[in-house]
């Protein structure tokens, strides 16, 4: 996950997959992060990916992948960032 400029980019390995992301309004606009990458479960709601309670997952140290979902971003970075996401 890489913001080192104006352009913003996600590559997934070992895919060589490089994915369209969009960036917040919050929280450092430069930054260079690799870790492993793991999908958000919060076990509840109408999608249990969409980070708006608890994770139950472990995400410690690890890249946050979260739907859009209904509840507001900086609930979802909130609670990922208190489960040790990166």
């Amino acid at each position: 996950w890489s913001a080192l400029s104006t352009d913003l980019s996600l590559t997934v390995q070992p895919m060589d997959q490089v994915l369209e992301v969009g960036q917040a309004k919050f929280g450092p606009k430069i930054y260079d992060v690799t870790a492993e990458l793991v999908v958000v479960d919060d076990g509840t709601g109408k999608s249990p990916t969409d980070g708006c309670e608890p994770p139950l997952n472990d995400l410690q140290g690890k890249i946050a992948l979260i739907d859009r979902g209904t509840c507001a971003f900086e609930l979802k970075s909130n609670l990922a960032e208190a489960a040790g996401a990166v």
